[in-house]
């Protein structure tokens, strides 16, 4: 048995190969020792709000993981021979150093969160709700977050390194890190992984409640889109659609249930988002058109938050770059073959360097070309809907129909109604339609074709790309830990 030591950062990660086993240990790292930092509830606001700035750098879901490299993968961006890296995970060539870069950051910096988050349920524990301002409520939202987190968290990681559940793959990819300090973790297997996800989220979800339940205002600092994302991010108490809320976790729950094959669970929670929407306390977004907000903020459950966005956005998307930095829309008809779809905005003809015009996504900029701010979509609204309708078609195909039209009527002016007596295999290619018009950008698409283990939708082939379930990162080894 041979220790390594690797480090990212000022993490120290330890990984223990013993045969074919992976082992990890995981550290937190904070700049004040834990004592300091545990010592008062601005100390917990802290941790958890560098938690979500870690995870919201370029490296993490700010950019690589929703519009940058697993779109790429996804084969959204028709890619130049220069842009190495994306082509070489494009291509499935994962030991090449683009890929095996982004393993190792992902790899790291997530089990750097998940060690952070479990150090701050460890201090939690131990302190009693006098402590904080709105006492059990605070406390209850502080840890509900913290769940959360570890639950994401691991499962992506999942999704970026083991086989989908579709495989029925034995293999134990990852481990699930629940306690710290932690030495040696075994990886479990993917069913066990989504179980521990799913726990996890069930209680966050029923902490989450009493604070973001917990009164009228608390409720429309949630159900208010402008009150979710106020202009503001010092405000530990607002901005809860930067943070993962009551609704968030929710959504996430259906999305992780319905990737562990539980439909009935998948459905519940996608339905309860979907009630809070027939209710009108939460909307779709319908704005008309979506020029000026591309993103579709009313609908956005949750996002991350990158301050740098603007300035690493606008050199794959700026007027007058060379044609080979641009990110190249692999299928811009796809919004444009409809007029009547307002998802057209997402489209953007710029003029490049030669002069002749590019389609670039716009959903960060805007048609006009400017940058509203960070934010970076990761659960919306629509989701729930196509959850709902995967989860209902095989039974009920006029309901399955019935929720994309609600989203097609929200996101078009006209045109909008689908054959509700559409056959199945009518019905896939509307749903596939509609999650790549919808999510496009942020990071989901990759992970809808692996799911349900089809072909990879792209302009390039009437077939699309067979991938053969291989859609997963090398696991970093030490050496290329280092």
């Amino acid at each position: 048995m041979i220790t390594k030591y690797i480090k990212y950062g000022a993490l120290a990660l330890a990984v223990l190969f013993c045969s074919c086993d992976k082992w990890l240990t995981v550290e937190p790292d904070y700049q004040v020792t834990d004592t300091d930092l545990f010592k008062n509830a601005e100390g917990y606001h802290k941790a958890l709000n560098g938690i979500y700035l870690t995870l919201s750098g370029n490296g993490m879901y700010g950019k690589e993981l929703s519009w940058g490299a697993v779109e790429a993968w996804a084969r959204v961006y028709a890619l130049s021979n220069s842009q190495t890296n994306y082509v070489s995970l494009r291509d499935l060539k994962y030991d090449e150093e683009g890929p095996e870069d982004y393993a190792t950051t992902f790899w790291q910096t997530g089990y750097k969160m998940i060690a952070q988050t479990n150090d701050l349920l460890a201090h939690l524990q131990e302190v009693g709700a006098d402590m904080f301002y709105y006492k059990e409520r605070e406390k209850n939202m502080i840890e509900g977050e913290a769940l959360a987190l570890r639950a994401m968290i691991h499962f992506d990681l999942l999704r970026l390194f083991a086989s989908a559940p579709a495989l029925n793959d034995a293999k134990a990819y990852i481990p699930y890190v629940e306690t710290y300090p932690s030495k040696f973790n075994p990886p479990v297997s993917t069913q066990q992984v989504l179980a521990k996800a799913i726990a996890d989220l069930e209680k966050a979800k029923g902490l989450l409640a009493t604070y973001d339940l917990g009164s009228k205002t608390d409720s429309t600092k949630l159900t208010n889109a402008d009150s979710r994302f106020l202009t503001d991010k010092s405000d530990f108490y607002s901005n809860r659609g930067i943070r993962l809320n009551y609704l968030a976790v929710t959504g996430l729950l259906a999305r992780v249930s319905l990737y562990a094959g539980d439909r009935d669970k998948a459905l519940e929670n996608a339905s309860l988002i979907i009630d809070y929407v027939t209710a009108k306390a939460i909307k779709l977004d319908n704005s008309n058109p979506f020029d000026n907000d591309p993103r579709m903020r009313a609908d956005i459950l949750f996002a991350f938050y990158n301050p740098d966005l603007a300035d690493t956005y606008s050199t794959y998307s700026k007027e007058g770059n060379a044609v080979t930095t641009y990110l190249v829309l692999d299928s811009p008809t796809l919004f444009t073959g409809n007029n009547y779809d307002k998802r057209k905005a997402f489209v953007r003809q710029v003029t490049n360097q030669q002069g002749s015009k590019t389609p670039v996504l716009s959903k960060y900029i805007g048609t006009d070309g400017v940058f509203r701010d960070g934010l970076v979509p990761n659960i919306r609204i629509s989701e729930m809907y196509y959850i709902a309708a995967e989860c209902t078609y095989e039974t009920d195909m006029k309901t399955a129909v019935g929720y994309l039209n609600t989203v097609r009527k929200a996101r078009m002016t006209s045109g909008y109604t689908l054959n509700t007596s559409m056959g199945t295999d009518e019905f896939l290619s509307n749903l596939t339609a509609e999650y790549r018009k919808d999510l496009i950008g942020e990071g989901q698409m990759l992970f809808y074709f692996k799911r349900r283990n089809i072909p990879i939708v792209y302009s390039g082939s009437d077939t699309g790309f067979i991938h053969n379930g291989n859609l997963k990162l090398n696991i970093p080894d030490s050496e290329s830990a280092i």
